[in-house]
């Protein structure tokens, strides 16, 4: 599918597509890659230990899977501001809300993901629109802090109201600003949005957040409106792997 709709698009010039990922198919998507004359336009590095470069040079994420769960590629998009255009299959409709974070299409229906991919590349406003959306979304919901909170705050509910059994809460009080006294104390629940985003130790950080779904920026500013991170070209990444 994702070599099809590739194929659509073939005649806009400065629209390129990569391909990550491996599998019993993969000779198979080659070769269809070269019977469609794409092999200068579809990128297959296969397996990479690492997409967030990827995703750094990314201006759309496009995920026509016909079974799905909640991509985690797709969080990681959003996570940089990535505009989604995926299937309406599994969670991805839970997360990505049509045109406002990203744009669902039926599975298989080339075309409706071709007219979408078209729409954001051709319209800069509206790319950058949804983008911003898709790191707010990122932030509000995605954030490992606010995320303990409301889990904590279930629990505690749950405990509260079984009247049947002595409850005592093993755990104590979630104290905030010990979070942000004694940093190297820090529970991996205080680990927020903010710490990866604008922290001063965000390399040391760096591997907690791969852990999580929010993911750092190296400049600490949303990848639209505020101007690209400096990671390397996409030429450069490809060619190194």
């Amino acid at each position: 599918t994702f070599v099809e709709i590739a194929a659509r698009l073939k005649d806009i010039d400065d629209i390129r597509f990569v391909m990550i990922g491996d599998g019993p198919e993969f000779p198979n998507v080659k070769n269809q890659i070269e019977t469609l004359g794409l092999t200068d336009r579809v990128f297959t590095p296969g397996f990479v230990d690492d997409v967030k470069p990827f995703l750094a040079q990314t201006d759309v994420l496009v995920i026509p899977s016909r079974i799905e769960g909640i991509p985690i590629v797709m969080l990681e998009g959003l996570s940089l501001g990535i505009p989604v255009v995926a299937s309406n299959v599994g969670g991805i409709p839970s997360i990505i809300t049509e045109g406002q974070n990203g744009f669902i299409c039926r599975p298989g229906d080339i075309k409706s993901f071709a007219e979408k991919i078209k729409a954001l590349h051709a319209q800069e406003g509206l790319r950058a629109s949804v983008s911003k959306r898709a790191r707010n979304y990122a932030l509000e919901n995605l954030d490992l802090d606010k995320m303990f909170k409301r889990y904590r705050g279930a629990f505690e509910g749950t405990w509260a109201a079984d009247e049947e059994d002595d409850y005592h809460d093993p755990i104590a009080p979630f104290d905030e600003a010990l979070c942000e006294a004694v940093p190297e104390a820090k529970p991996d629940p205080c680990l927020s949005a903010q710490d990866m985003t604008s922290s001063a130790d965000v390399t040391e950080n760096k591997d907690r957040a791969a852990s999580i779904l929010i993911d750092y920026l190296p400049d600490s500013k949303p990848r639209y409106g505020y101007g690209k991170p400096p990671h390397k070209k996409l030429t450069e990444i490809l060619g190194a792997n």
